[in-house]
């Protein structure tokens, strides 16, 4: 499971910026809490939960099966939907804290 060794210290370091940040956290609106929570639950999960589980398989049986395909793409997918998440939760907030939130694209000519 710790094939790949980054695991270690980047766990070491996850888990000091989560308890740096636990007061912080849990002083904004509970929506935004609770959607940033989820949105480091599912990152983390890929990140590093699939990670370990692919460093398993690629230490069993190498990198080019098809269990490694799926559960790197997962890792993918998941790591995707944390990063997506969070930025909902973050223009959510903002949203909320400021008022109306809108964006605008003008494309000009050359």
């Amino acid at each position: 499971m710790l094939y790949f060794p980054w695991i270690i210290p980047y766990g070491i370091l996850m888990t000091i910026l989560g308890l740096l940040y636990f007061r912080f956290i849990f002083r904004l609106p509970r929506k935004t809490t609770v959607l940033l929570i989820l949105s480091a639950i599912i990152f983390l999960t890929g990140a590093a939960g699939f990670d370990m589980l692919g460093g398993r398989e690629a230490e069993l049986h190498g990198y080019y099966t098809i269990t490694y395909t799926v559960l790197y793409t997962i890792e993918e997918f998941l790591e995707m939907i944390g990063v997506v998440l969070l930025i909902y939760t973050l223009l959510d907030y903002i949203e909320q804290r400021f008022g109306h939130l809108c964006f605008s694209l003008e494309v000009q000519e050359p």
